[in-house]
This record gives structure tokens, C-alpha cells and sequence, in this order.
């Protein structure tokens, strides 16, 4: 079980309570759910938590001592201990609390640490809208309304978009430009880069990417799912980086699945090989290398990893618009259907998300019948309450 002080030390903790958006709010429902045990440090650290402001760290002496009482305060009527217990308890977490604002660790992500044009452009917040787009570093953006785009990136930079029956519109590069593609819930993208790397987003999506790799290495930023299909070149190692892990190219074609709400980030193997390093590691902390039929999966709440044999392709279906899942929790079958086909489930009880249940599904036939498929494989009934939204119970 976490201490309280664990969840003051963690920023997208901190971030969630100050500064609440919908990504963390489901992250941290699904947390509450699968740990039920630490609902109440929980909501003691909340409150504590929320007795800060973003503009704390501008408050005069007098200010901050008068909110630091009212941390012990709020302390005091929760524990039974001490006076002087209260007081170093609530200096302890003050501490913490004070330390975030005043490096600023809760409005903004570990990418805005220097000055780089890449770190700055992925911390950005950003709206996804409904149509696919591609947002440049310059503010220009493009919109994409096909259901899957397609571009395309000469070794020089040059972007080719497809827009099926309209032709094709070129656009010239920018210097020092980075992209992101931005692929709303509903619809996928794939990308070539100018390296020759291919790239297949999944819906909710978002790659940050330059036009033309320059320097030592080759880095792109992910939120989401895309499987990477790369083109090896030892002089300029290929590496996506993710929140809170590195997927360093060893000549491979893998898959990561890394959304923002999802509690485990997923790397799967299909051929070659990666190395998979955690950003919060030491130099003493050794790469995890997988082989091909390997998935790395690490967990957000507890920082942990391991490392199984898995039926790889499966992972990589979604590609061809086909879902396989074997005895997997219904809650996560109807979060991806959710992002896939940009439509929302209420379940009449919550217990129901943890049904367990095993099928294939075309995602490309009605996304009707596919709900129906699904309530059924459950033992289950569904009802369509009106727009994109479906009601499923007992």
C-alpha cells in the first residue's frame, strides 16, 4: 500500500488534483477501482493536496505559514496522534507540496525541462478535436478529414498528404519544423517519415516528429498506440519516447501502446529487437532487450515491468481494422471500441468491467452490430440511448 507522502511525491497526482483534465481523471478512477485499499490515503492526500493553489508559490511568509496551519489542521481531524505528531506530519507534507510549486512540477510535464524545441512542443496541451490534423511548431495547421489519413515524407522533408479523390497536396518543410499528428478518437493515420520509417496511429493518438532527422539520433514522442515499422541505421538510433519510458530501435517492427488514462504501457516485439528503458532509471539501471513474441508491459502506479511471451501479431491486428482479445476485462474491450469508433458506455454496474471475455471482432462492419457482438459474448444486453452513446447491463 502507498503512503500518503508517495502520493504528494507524485506529480500527475498533484496535477490531477490542482489541475484536473479528463485523461487524468479516468486514469485515476481506474486506479480507485483495481486498489479499492487505497481509497483512504487517497482522499487524505487530496485534501491535503488542495489546500495549495497554482499561484501558492507567490504567497507572502504570513500566507504560507497560515496555509501550513491549515494542512495540520486538516490533519488533525483525521489522525489520532500527537500534537507534535500533526505538526511534523504536516511540515513533512508541506515540505513535499511546496517543493512541487516551487519547481513547478505540477503544470507542467518532465519535457519542460530544457529550452528544446521538442520538449516544448510535446508539453503543449492540445485539443484533438473530431477530424485528424497536423499541427506544425510555427502554429500552421492541416486539417485531415479522411476516417485514415495518409502522409508521406521525402528524404528531403517534402510532406505529401493523400487526399483520395481531391489529389494530393504537397507541402514544403519547414526549417527546424516539428509535426504533430493528432488523431482524434474515430478515426487512424499512418505516416512515412523522411527516414523511411512507417508509422500506423491508432485513434486517440498523437506523434510529435520532425520532417527530416538531423544530428545523432532519430527521436519521435507518443501518447496513444502506433505500431513502428523503422529503418534501421546503427549512426542514427531511432527511439520513441514515451511518458515514462524510452523504445530504443535495435532494426525491429514493434508495436507501443502508451495512452495517457491507461494504467500499463505496453511494448510488444513483432520482429528484431528493442531495448526498453524507464525514464525515472539510473545510470545503473540496465535496458530491458526483448525478442521478438515478447511484450514489456509497465505499470504507471507502481513503476514496475515484466517482460511475457505473447501471440505478438495480435497486438497489431488493429492495423488491419480487426480487434482479437482472449479472457480480457470487458471495461478494457469497450475502452478500445470507445476510442475506435469515438462512442461512450455506461455499464449499469461497475463490477461488470472486470467480466472476462474472448472473441475477434471486424472493427471495419457496423459499429451497431459490433456493440451487439460484444454484449452477447458477455452474457449481457445492450441498448443504443441516442447519438454515439450505448447503455450495457444485466
Amino acid at each position: 500500500m502507498k503512503g500518503i507522502d508517495q502520493y504528494l511525491n507524485d506529480s500527475d497526482f498533484i496535477t490531477w488534483v490542482l489541475n484536473p483534465n479528463p485523461d487524468l481523471n479516468a486514469y485515476w478512477e481506474d486506479y480507485m477501482v483495481e486498489n479499492p485499499d487505497e481509497m483512504a490515503n487517497i482522499d487524505q492526500a487530496r485534501k491535503i493536496a488542495s489546500k495549495f493553489s497554482t499561484e501558492a508559490h507567490l504567497l507572502h511568509r504570513e500566507e504560507k505559514q497560515e496555509l501550513l496551519a491549515g494542512i495540520i489542521s486538516e490533519i488533525d481531524s483525521h489522525q489520532g496522534t500527537s500534537h507534535r505528531s500533526f505538526y511534523l506530519i504536516g511540515l513533512k507534507y508541506a515540505a513535499i507540496l511546496l517543493g512541487f510549486i516551487s519547481i513547478g512540477l505540477y503544470v507542467t510535464s518532465r519535457y519542460n525541462q530544457n529550452d528544446s524545441d521538442f520538449d516544448v512542443f510535446v508539453a503543449q496541451q492540445v485539443d484533438f478535436g473530431k477530424e485528424s490534423k497536423l499541427v506544425r511548431m510555427d502554429g500552421e495547421t492541416i486539417i485531415l478529414k479522411e476516417d485514415h489519413s495518409r502522409l508521406e515524407y521525402s528524404d528531403k522533408g517534402q510532406l505529401r498528404i493523400d487526399k483520395d479523390q481531391e489529389g494530393n497536396v504537397s507541402v514544403a518543410p519547414h526549417q527546424r519544423t516539428l509535426n504533430q499528428l493528432l488523431v482524434p478518437y474515430g478515426k487512424t493515420a499512418e505516416v512515412l517519415l523522411a527516414d523511411g520509417t512507417k508509422v500506423y496511429l491508432n485513434a486517440g493518438s498523437r506523434l510529435a516528429y520532425p520532417s527530416v532527422f538531423t544530428g545523432d539520433s532519430r527521436e519521435v514522442f507518443l501518447t496513444g498506440e502506433a505500431y513502428f515499422e523503422v529503418t534501421h541505421d546503427e549512426s542514427q538510433p531511432f527511439t520513441v519516447r514515451i511518458k515514462d519510458l524510452l523504445v530504443k530501435d535495435l532494426g525491429t517492427k514493434f508495436n507501443v501502446s502508451a495512452y495517457d488514462h491507461d494504467l500499463r504501457i505496453e511494448t510488444t516485439l513483432i520482429e528484431g529487437k528493442v531495448a526498453v528503458q524507464k525514464t525515472k532509471s539510473t545510470v545503473f539501471t540496465k535496458d530491458t532487450e526483448l525478442r521478438p513474441g515478447q511484450m514489456y508491459a509497465y505499470r504507471k502506479d507502481t513503476q514496475e515491468a515484466e517482460l511475457s511471451e505473447v501471440a505478438a501479431l495480435d497486438y497489431i491486428l488493429w492495423v488491419k481494422g480487426v480487434m482479437k482479445f482472449e479472457s480480457e476485462a470487458l471495461g478494457t474491450v469497450l475502452n478500445k471500441l470507445e476510442r475506435y469508433y469515438n462512442i461512450k458506455f455506461r455499464l449499469g454496474e461497475q463490477q461488470y468491467r472486470g467480466i472476462r471475455i474472448s472473441g475477434k471482432l471486424q472493427l471495419k462492419e457496423d459499429v451497431n452490430e459490433v456493440v451487439e457482438l460484444v454484449a452477447r459474448t458477455a452474457a449481457m444486453r445492450v441498448e443504443h440511448t441516442g447519438g454515439n452513446r450505448y447503455t450495457i447491463y444485466k
